[in-house]
This record gives C-alpha cells, sequence and structure tokens, in this order.
C-alpha cells in the first residue's frame, strides 16, 4: 500500500493543503468547524486543540529540536502528510505510517485534533527518526526502538522546553524558529523520578512490555529512557554513532543487532552494553553509602580492579599512551618490583570493595514462641522457624530487606515428600547438629526451590578468593628471596610460581565470567 495521490484522494484528503512547513503538509480530514470536545474527562485537562497552524508549526519545531540534538544539518526529502481527524475517544493516540513508493518514502501521521502535548511530541519524534532511519532503505522500514523514542520526547521535554509543542500561532506568522536549548540541567527532572539504587536492565528498556513495574511506573521508565539516551550522547561522537545506529534499524528485524553495528566499537555486545549501563544507572541515581551494591555493580567494580592502568612508550621520545594488563600478563611480563607495587594496590582496593558487595545468606533455623519473632533476625539471612505447628520462611537480603514471607500452607501442591525432607534436615540444624558449609548451601538452595526465591550469586567469596590467590603468590616470591641455599630439593623457580598463579586467576576469570552469564542470563537470552 503506498500513500500516492489516488490513495490520497480515496481518502478524501485535499490535494492542496493550506499549510506546509519544510517536508510537513497538514490536511484538515475533520469535515467542519471547531474541536473535538472531551473538557470533562480528567485525562482532557492538559490538552491542546489543534488545527493545521499549530500542527504543521510544531512539526517542524520538533524536527529542527532532533536535528539540533543529533547534530544533523542535511533536512530529509521525504513527504510527511499530518493528517488531522476528529478525536473519537480518549484513548485515540498519533500514528504513524511509513509508506514507499516509486523509489521514495513517504509518511502519514495520523492526529487527533485534541491532543496531550506530550503524546504529540511522541509521535513527531518517532516520525522524524522514521525518515532519518529510512534514507536510502528500499527493503523495508526501520522500527524506532521504544526507548530511544520515550528518551529521546522526555529528552526534549527537559532540554528545549514544553513550549516545543505550541499552543495557538498568532495569524499571519508561522512562528518557525524555536528557542535555544535551555542551560539548566536537562536530566534534573530525571533525577527527582528515579529512585535511590532503582535497577532497570538494558533489556527492560529495550522490551517494557516484559516488565510489571515499568507498566505501573510509565514516568520512571520514562526517566530511565531519557537517562540512557543522555549518556550514549556523551559518548565520544555518540551523536554520530547514533545516527549510525538508526541507520541500521532498516536492515535487521531487531533492534539489538542495529545497535551494535551503528555503536561499533563502543559496544561488542549485549554483556558489555549492560555491564555500563548498570554502573551508569547506579552512579546517576546514588545509594545509601550503609547498603550493599547490587551484583552487577560490584562485578563491574571487580573487572575495572583487575585490569591494571598502564603507560607505553611507543619510542623514546613519544608521548606515554595509557592502556590496560590482565593481571596474567603483569605476572608474566613485568619485573617483580612492579608486579609487587602493582598486586598490592589491587589487593587494597579489593579489601575496600569487600563490604559493599553481597555475601552468602546465611541459613538459621530454629522454633520460636511468637510469630513476630520470625522477622527479629538480622541481615543476609534466611531463617525457617517452626511456630504453632507450621513452618515460616523469612529471606533478607544483603540491605535488610525481607524478599521473602512464606509460611507452609503456600506449599506447592505435589512437593510434599520433597518439604518433609528437607524439614526432616532443618530440623537436625535446629537441635545442632554440625553441618559443613557445603551441606548448608545446599540446604539453602533446596529452601529457596521451595519458597520459590532465586538467590542472587554472592560476590564477597570470589573476591576472597582473589585475595587469596594475590596473597599466596606475594608469599611465595618473597619466600624465594629469602630462601637457604644446600636444600636437597630447590625451591620453584619464579617463572613456576608465576605460572601456577595464572592458572588460579584463569580459573577465577571463569568463576567472574559464569557470575556475569548467572546475573545478565535473562538480558542475554532475550537479545
Amino acid at each position: 500500500m503506498v500513500l500516492s495521490t489516488l490513495c490520497l484522494q480515496a481518502a478524501g484528503v485535499d490535494l492542496h493543503p493550506t499549510r506546509r512547513a519544510q517536508n510537513f503538509i497538514a490536511h484538515d480530514l475533520r469535515g467542519g468547524a471547531g474541536f473535538s470536545r472531551f473538557g470533562s474527562a480528567p485525562e482532557a485537562t492538559a490538552w491542546i486543540n489543534l488545527d493545521l497552524d499549530v500542527l504543521a508549526v510544531s512539526a517542524e519545531r520538533v524536527q529542527r529540536a532532533v536535528y539540533q540534538v543529533l547534530n544533523i544539518s542535511k533536512f530529509g526529502n521525504s513527504t510527511v502528510h499530518l493528517i488531522l481527524n476528529r478525536r473519537k475517544t480518549l484513548r485515540q493516540t498519533v500514528e504513524v505510517i511509513p509508506l514507499f513508493e516509486g523509489g521514495a518514502w513517504q509518511y502519514r501521521v495520523e492526529v487527533p485534533d485534541a491532543v496531550d502535548p506530550q503524546t504529540l511530541l511522541r509521535g513527531l519524534v518517532e516520525v522524524v527518526l522514521l525518515e532519518m532511519a529510512n534514507r536510502g532503505s528500499v527493503q523495508k522500514s526501520a522500527e524506532i526502538p521504544v526507548w530511544l523514542k520515550e528518551g529521546l520526547t522526555f529528552h526534549l521535554l527537559n532540554v528545549v522546553g514544553p513550549e516545543l509543542i505550541v499552543s495557538r500561532v498568532e495569524s499571519g506568522s508561522m512562528l518557525r524558529s524555536i528557542r535555544n536549548m535551555i542551560g539548566a540541567d536537562p536530566l534534573r527532572r530525571a533525577r527527582e523520578i528515579l529512585p535511590p539504587g532503582m535497577q532497570l536492565s538494558i533489556s527492560d528498556l529495550g522490551h517494557p512490555e516484559t516488565n510489571e513495574n515499568v507498566q505501573r511506573e510509565p514516568e520512571r521508565y520514562r526517566a530511565a529512557c531519557q537517562f540512557l539516551v543522555s549518556e550514549l550522547l556523551r559518548l565520544p561522537d555518540g551523536e554520530r554513532l547514533m545516527v549510525g545506529m538508526l541507520r541500521e534499524l532498516p536492515h535487521y528485524w531487531n533492534w539489538e543487532s542495529a545497535f551494535f553495528r551503528g555503536f561499533y566499537p563502543q559496544f561488542e555486545s549485549l554483556l558489555d552494553l549492560e555491564k555500563w549501563w548498570a554502573v551508569k544507572l547506579v552512579s546517576f541515581t546514588g545509594r545509601n553509602p550503609n547498603q550493599a551494591w547490587g551484583p552487577t555493580i560490584c562485578l563491574q567494580q571487580l573487572d575495572e580492579i583487575l585490569l591494571a592502568s598502564v603507560q607505553l612508550r611507543w619510542s623514546t621520545n613519544a608521548l606515554p599512551v595509557r592502556s590496560q594488563a590482565t593481571l596474567q600478563q603483569v605476572l608474566t611480563e613485568w619485573e617483580f618490583p612492579a608486579q609487587q607495587e602493582l598486586l598490592w594496590q589491587v589487593i587494597r582496593r579489593l579489601t575496600a570493595l569487600r563490604p559493599y558487595c553481597p555475601r552468602d545468606i546465611e541459613l538459621r533455623v530454629g522454633t520460636v514462641s511468637r510469630a513476630n519473632e520470625v522477622e527479629a533476625y538480622g541481615r543476609s539471612l534466611a531463617v525457617a522457624a517452626y511456630f504453632e505447628g507450621r513452618w515460616y520462611v523469612r529471606i533478607f537480603d544483603s540491605n535488610g530487606n525481607r524478599v521473602v514471607d512464606w509460611n507452609q500452607e503456600q506449599l506447592e501442591p505435589g512437593r510434599e515428600a520433597e518439604f518433609a525432607q528437607l524439614t526432616g534436615s532443618l530440623t537436625e540444624i535446629a537441635a545442632g547438629l554440625p553441618l559443613s558449609d557445603a551441606r548448608k548451601l545446599e540446604l539453602l538452595d533446596r529452601l529457596s526451590s521451595l519458597v520459590g526465591y532465586t538467590r542472587p550469586p554472592p560476590i564477597q567469596p570470589l573476591i576472597d578468593a582473589y585475595l587469596g590467590v594475590l596473597s599466596r603468590y606475594l608469599d611465595r616470591r618473597a619466600s624465594l628471596m629469602t630462601a637457604p641455599v644446600g636444600k636437597l630439593l630447590p625451591p620453584p623457580s619464579s617463572q613456576a610460581v608465576a605460572a601456577r598463579t595464572v592458572e588460579e586467576l584463569d580459573a577465577l576469570m571463569l568463576r567472574r565470567e559464569a557470575l556475569w552469564r548467572q546475573i545478565l542470563g535473562r538480558s542475554i537470552a532475550k537479545g
């Protein structure tokens, strides 16, 4: 289907429009004077009444604002038909329809004549982005990712201001100019909306329909999208990379593939993007200094600590170039004095990071005399308590927040035998039977499964393992320097000690990668 002259005639569109601005043509299909009236509805209190002047001027102003944000100077040649219709329902929105004919794209934008300014802005942003993305494409139209459409809309509202959408145009004036970008912090509103410690993954932003919290709190979602768009544009050459992603969209059926083509080499995988975004979001929303970080931010900080920052000179007179080296490279390529200085620095940073990272949940079992005692425990605990013939389970996260509140009546049908076996083991713990740490973790996993809880991966044990490996290496190298001469069995060489430590670091790297995949597994699967 194409937006040809015949189509326009069949649709009843006036072929001699009374309003034109740049590549926008406004058509009035209301069939009579006057505006739609929904004045009695609460949703309609902020609506504006559109006529052809208001619609055409608003469209041109939005286009100029988008071009300014993305540093675009060349206007497109595709025609955008703005079809002004009489509003029929409260839920009616702005609809954008891309159509291809004769080797060129055209766009039809259905607009109700009474509309919320933000809804109109969102539709105009979408069509402007579509026009940019489809330049040179003949296969299919691009699909603008929802995070970009929502984020750029919210960004323009805070960068340019709400008057981007005009409410009226004086007679004889087209008001083609828009005011300069405001100098205030464009993310101020996002800072006010996003709560401390808010967690939204890239997958949540890209597929909001899968996250119930997004559905309940759309303003927070839009604020997070604005922050994402703002941070991407702040990357080196960010505007060009964003436009490059737009140009890739028509060639793919999902936005993720186009994103990684457009933003290469800044991001090479969804894992890279998720890690970058997690750190940015936590830094932006802030946190209570007494609270533990989530696994994502802790792993990102751990990754940064384990990469040594070095300066290289390609020639004697050349300026130093900053680069990075893994600990394995440090152990095999550096002299020991330089190793020693760096490794002690890494140990200090790991020690400072450790208190902020999730620890293993401690399992406590007992009987209580009052039901409220089930809740009277500290933080990072799984509490199984027996009270008046019934088992209760409470699980607290690393910040002392209760994340599970379960009792025996909620047991899933068919798991009675499994529960009976587990409670037998729990009763033995309550009676003081000593258990190994491995056995306690096994019982904790079984208990978590019964109550429907996914235990977050603990980061502290991984940090402890790194601290142990590095400390042992330094001790072994120090002992080599003071080893007495004349022993029957010579001590291992420094190369052998380094090789053994490299093997241990390789094993820890696999553990670290496994934790990343465990944390971001759902996002990676969607990508």
